[in-house]
């Protein structure tokens, strides 16, 4: 029995033992408006304060969505190689480094609104920047499935009030594989929450119009798809402002994030 129990108490840490990732989660910013950038959407800037804390969503506008600036860096995945002063080579150089092949969130909400939101897999395609040992890669993520956006917008009350609410916690975790070696990597599960309502617009579009979803612009005057109206940031503030009837657009007017 107790060559049993210490089996069990081993197998048990061994399973707590957390595992060395070749890349981590090190940063999540916001994206600000393109327009503030002068540059293309979808941009980071160092001067954007770190987001450590929460998005606030008002789903009023349609089809939701929160977008964060992720940044990933890993070391440890060069071998400088083992070179004698003589010049003979005993172990060469090499590199093992990974490759981002998709970000995987997972949704927990606080209270049902209808089915349990299917798992959201993205595939992706992410250069990578060496400086010395350590790598990096940023790249600007949608954490809103088309499926969950579409389950706030039906299952949350539009209120002036804002006191119907659900808080989701997006569990993200991007995955890949090595170079070289060909072995599965994990950046680890990092949390992010987001309370979501829906406001109760002063009036409503007309026929064949709708809510303006990106009021920003790039330089190019294309729709800037990584600030939607709906999403504020941090603890501190409210939600953003419910939409108005100046924010009705025409889809079929081709109107820049409409």
């Amino acid at each position: 029995m107790k060559k049993s129990l210490g089996l069990l108490l081993g197998m048990l840490v061994a399973g707590c033992t957390n595992q060395v990732h070749p890349l981590s989660i090190s940063q999540i910013v916001p994206l600000g408006p393109a327009a503030d950038l002068e540059l293309k959407g979808c941009q980071f800037t160092d001067s954007r304060e770190l987001v450590t804390t929460n998005a606030k969503l008002d789903v009023a506008t349609g089809d939701p969505q929160v977008n964060l600036g992720i940044r990933l860096t890993g070391t440890g995945y060069r071998n400088q190689g083992l070179v004698l002063k003589t010049g003979e080579v005993l172990e060469p150089a090499s590199q093992n480094a990974p490759v981002l092949t998709s970000v995987v969130m997972n949704y927990r909400l606080s209270r049902r609104l209808g089915a349990t939101p299917r798992t959201f897999t993205q595939a992706l395609i992410v250069p990578f920047t060496e400086s010395g040992d350590e790598i990096l890669a940023q790249l600007a993520v949608p954490l809103i499935s088309q499926e969950l956006g579409q389950q706030l917008f039906d299952g949350l009350t539009p209120s002036a009030a804002l006191d119907d609410f659900v808080d989701v916690n997006v569990d993200m975790e991007f995955r890949g594989e090595m170079d070289s070696s060909r072995a599965f990597y994990s950046s680890g599960v990092v949390t992010f929450p987001i309370r979501a309502v829906r406001s109760l617009p002063a009036a409503t579009c007309g026929a064949g119009l709708r809510f303006k979803r990106y009021p920003h612009t790039d330089k190019d005057g294309d729709p800037d798809l990584c600030n939607y109206a709906g999403t504020t940031y941090g603890l501190v503030g409210g939600f953003a402002s419910p939409p108005t009837v100046a924010d009705c657009c025409d889809p079929a007017a081709n109107v820049p994030g409409c």
